[in-house]
């Protein structure tokens, strides 16, 4: 996924880690409940400097993150890269399953 390595300021190393920052590109869908916690997608985007929307999916749980944020907001994304495959054709689902969502003032 092209937009994953080009959307990644920082590291993608053998366990999956990645630190990507962008807007909220998207407002948070709801994507599914799992004992009691709800999770969201949203998409993560960034202008690159030839001017190429770059966008990724991400996954949070609705206690890292407020799903009323509206979208427009930039932040950085700590968490883990990973794959689903999907339906009968087995096609591969990529997103970034976030383990810390800031707001970009306060990182790094």
């Amino acid at each position: 996924m092209k937009a994953v390595n080009k959307l990644m300021e920082a590291i993608m190393n053998n366990n999956n880690q990645v630190v990507a920052k962008g807007r909220i590109a998207s407002k948070f869908m709801f994507s599914h409940k799992e004992g009691g916690e709800k999770f969201y997608k949203i998409i993560l985007g960034e202008r690159s400097p030839f001017g190429i929307k770059d966008r990724v999916a991400v996954l949070v749980s609705e206690y890292l993150w407020d799903p009323n944020v509206d979208k427009g907001v930039r932040v950085a994304v700590e968490g883990e890269y990973r794959t689903q495959k999907v339906g009968k054709m087995k096609h591969e689902k990529q997103y970034v399953f976030a383990t810390e969502i800031y707001p970009e003032e306060y990182t790094m």
